[in-house]
């Protein structure tokens, strides 16, 4: 019986001392490492972006459930990024439905798009879309300033959820390139906040980490709460008066 507790004794000072060496190479080796490789990772991406936006065109959608992919390649692509090297149809998940039960429950949703957008070096902020007037002129002075917007609307065709990149202000008026029109088009800031969008993202670069790496998923979570009680007041309004009360123009 003493010769078994001995051993017992000597087992549980072993496996005690493994742990504690496994927990000091993780604590002072691993770690280290791993934030290095991050740090280094987002100081890349942020060297890269370009000050100024390049002018390019909207992405053509062949594919369901693609436009928040498409969405983001063009703010990429005018910030002078290469979105093929940064692999965003896989670090979004694309192709994974959210419900596991559901095969066509794909597309893009804002905790995957705040953790993409935050790992490569950018700056996200929701904005709250209950005080029009104020979401108005915010959205305005974030592209006045040279910055970009993701916006999840209901498409005035059918009230449908879509995904468009805002990229200036032009004429007082938003520039939308959207992933189902050939070419970019027009939009009355105040007609396209009060009737159409649904999530507002503003998106630009930062010389710093903003955004904790852990903040996108509530962040996101609180993004698709608003989504869900915003897309259910514009259906609403829709059934009551539908969409559409000014038509859309060629810039």
């Amino acid at each position: 019986m003493k010769r078994k507790t001995r051993v017992i004794k000597w087992l549980l000072i072993s496996v005690s001392a493994i742990l504690l060496a496994l927990g000091y190479f993780v604590i002072f080796e691993v770690a280290p490492r791993i934030r290095s490789k991050s740090e280094a990772s987002r100081d890349s991406a942020i060297a890269e972006y370009r000050r100024f936006l390049i002018d390019v065109a909207p992405e053509a959608q062949f594919e369901n459930d693609t436009c928040g992919l498409h969405t983001l390649r063009v703010i990429y692509k005018s910030y002078g990024l290469d979105p093929d090297k940064k692999a965003l149809r896989f670090r979004l998940g694309l192709d994974t439905p959210a419900n596991p039960i559901d095969p066509g429950s794909t597309g893009t949703l804002q905790p995957d798009m705040f953790r993409v957008l935050n790992q490569d070096g950018f700056l996200y902020e929701l904005v709250d879309l209950n005080d029009v007037g104020s979401a108005v002129t915010k959205l305005l002075e974030h592209l006045k300033g040279g910055n970009m917007a993701a916006v999840l609307i209901a498409r005035r065709e059918n009230g449908a959820m879509h995904w468009i990149a805002v990229q200036r202000v032009e004429n007082e008026h938003l520039v939308i390139l959207d992933s189902l029109s050939k070419n970019s088009y027009l939009e009355s800031p105040d007609t396209f906040t009060r009737n159409m969008a649904i999530s507002c993202v503003l998106v630009k670069p930062s010389d710093i980490a903003p955004n904790s790496p852990d903040s996108s998923l509530t962040d996101g979570a609180a993004a698709l709460f608003q989504s869900i009680r915003r897309y259910s007041f514009l259906k609403k309004q829709r059934a009551g008066n539908p969409v559409g009360g000014e038509k859309r123009n060629a810039p």
